[in-house]
């Protein structure tokens, strides 16, 4: 009997050229992707792009609307700020703690998909193979491949499959992240806009309700960087 196996798809270059080689290589897999209230349009669409191009089978699912709401404006429940707004408390810390969204909002559907399945591939790249878990259930075929950002760029330009969201942003996951720097806060600024007002919102009632930026000091009031005309 084949084991069941499938792709984790979050729409980023790495997991999309995974998939796109696995398929040409003539595995047989699922694609499996999880989408935030958050996720950049462009970066969805390849997820979708992938499955028409592949024919292959599918999972994909949407985090409840609100959710990152009921989180940022609820409150507390123990500790030393007990009953105050929870917002976001973490955005000065150099190191990353586990981040709440991303645990609620993928994390726990991904566990609950991954029962199903023998095999879980996963995008991560021989140049970063630090980050690759010891579990006999998890396959990394970039790191097999020994892929690193340029294979991974060069291939997916060659498919067709590069977006300039893999040029301006060096991840492309939720673009309300408060662990971005200066010059992608910045980025998000010139290209997307609409986005950035978005984030804004929850910026202006994080200061309100926290005392803390989301956005780095300076960013809203700075001008737009300068576009080119092709990136």
């Amino acid at each position: 009997m084949k084991p069941k196996i499938m792709a984790s798809v979050s729409g980023g270059k790495d997991s999309v050229a995974m998939a796109l080689r696995l398929w040409e290589l003539g595995y047989e897999f699922t694609i499996v992707s999880v989408f935030t209230e958050f996720e950049f349009p462009a970066v969805k669409r390849q997820v979708y792009r992938l499955v028409e191009t592949t024919g292959l089978p599918h999972i994909i699912l949407e985090t409840p609307k609100g959710t990152w709401d009921k989180w940022f404006y609820g409150r507390i429940t123990k500790g030393k700020l007990k009953g105050c707004v929870r917002g976001v408390r973490f955005v000065q810390n150099k190191s990353l703690p586990n981040c709440w969204y991303r645990r609620e909002a993928k994390e726990k559907l991904f566990r609950k998909i991954n029962e199903k399945f023998d095999v879980v591939c996963v995008g991560i790249r021989y140049d970063e193979r630090n980050r690759v878990r010891k579990k006999t259930k998890f396959k990394y075929p970039l790191v097999e491949w020994k892929w690193t950002k340029e294979d991974v760029k060069k291939y997916l330009k060659e498919k067709g499959f590069w977006i300039k969201e893999y040029d301006l942003f060096p991840h492309t996951g939720c673009f309300l992240c408060p662990y971005q720097t200066k010059k992608t806060w910045l980025i998000l600024k010139t290209h997307y806009p609409e986005l950035f007002k978005i984030v804004l919102k929850y910026h202006h009632d994080n200061l309100r309700l926290v005392g803390l930026p989301i956005i780095p000091n300076g960013i809203e009031s700075q001008k737009p960087l300068q576009t080119q005309k092709s990136i």
